[in-house]
């Protein structure tokens, strides 16, 4: 069974999970973003437990 945790809620991830979710034994675990808002939407449609808010320094984003 692959686990899978995605990184990041925007425009790509559904294209990842859509694709993963043609895989019968892979299952969305979690995600991860820095937009609190998207992380608990996708959470929410996905009845992911797992979540995971990371904070960057402005500094250290490029």
């Amino acid at each position: 069974m692959w686990k899978i945790g995605v990184i990041g809620t925007g425009y790509w991830s559904e294209k990842h999970i859509k694709a993963w979710q043609f895989i019968s034994d892979a299952e969305i675990k979690g995600f991860c973003d820095q937009n609190k808002g998207l992380l608990f939407e996708k959470a929410a449609q996905f009845h992911s437990m797992y979540l995971l808010n990371i904070v960057i320094p402005v500094w250290r984003r490029c």
